[in-house]
């Protein structure tokens, strides 16, 4: 798997998003597994959990966004991704971590 999508792969409209080399970075540092379960809280463009939800296949990833041009951005990238581990909570946090893994 190719870590590190390029910024251009993603949908974004006017909703602010984690560059490519901080993804790659954080990435890094997370350490995510194949059945790891993410929580990426301000999920923005979904480009974060777009990638980690890639490096879990197995796993389960929940993007946790409170604002609704986001969330239909964090969608639209989950379907351009064909991505079934990824989950789009439209919640403000602390509250949408409620009943989560």
């Amino acid at each position: 798997m190719k870590l590190g999508l390029p910024d251009a792969a993603f949908i974004r409209g006017k909703v602010p998003m984690t560059k490519q080399e901080i993804r790659i970075l954080t990435l890094v540092k997370a350490q995510i597994g194949p059945r790891d379960i993410v929580c990426d809280i301000g999920a923005g463009t979904g480009s974060l959990s777009i990638e980690a939800a890639r490096l879990a296949p197995e796993g389960h990833v929940y993007a946790i966004e409170r604002k609704k041009e986001a969330v239909c951005l964090i969608e639209a990238n989950r379907e351009r991704f064909g991505l079934e581990n990824l989950s789009v909570i439209e919640a403000e946090a602390p509250a949408g971590l409620e009943g989560l893994p």
